[in-house]
């Protein structure tokens, strides 16, 4: 598939940031985690090692079948040092402020990612640039985009 003919549904949450500059991203990991990270862009990008056709299902009826590339979720907590076994609950989110929170059975699933390409090229600003949760159990309206954090808790 071209990257011009790579299309699928948009919605707006109202939460489009401005302006995004690539080199000044960084997604922190935080919260009870042994080691506390701050990634790069070029750093998630060394780490995007999952290829995975997933749907995303939105609440206005719309899904598509989206070829995705990422990092999973599960994997970027263990980066930060967290034990699987102890996490309550995790929140992801965005860099305007946009959030969902995962529970401790999800956080395992290898579907669950934050993806930072689809279609074969990086997400567009209307896709969640520079990164996008994806979690293909959950409509969309819980795939965070513009994903800048993650806070673990184990309460």
């Amino acid at each position: 598939m071209t990257p011009e003919a790579f299309v699928f549904p948009v919605t707006w949450n109202g939460d489009q940031p401005t302006k995004i500059d690539a080199n000044e991203y960084r997604l922190k990991i935080d919260g009870d985690v042994p080691k506390p990270l701050e990634l790069t862009l070029e750093q998630l990008y060394a780490m995007s090692n999952v290829k995975k056709t997933l749907k995303i299902q939105c609440v206005e009826g719309w899904a598509a079948d989206v070829f995705w590339e990422g990092i999973p979720l599960s994997y970027l907590l263990s980066q930060a040092g967290a034990s699987l076994k102890n996490i309550a609950s995790v929140t992801v989110e965005s860099i305007t402020r946009y959030r969902t929170t995962i529970s401790s059975d999800e956080i395992a699933n290898p579907d669950n990612m934050i993806a930072l390409k689809a279609g074969g090229v990086p997400l567009a600003v209307e896709h969640g640039y520079p990164a996008r949760l994806v979690m293909p159990a959950r409509f969309g309206l819980d795939w965070v985009k513009y994903v800048g954090r993650i806070t673990r808790t184990n309460k």
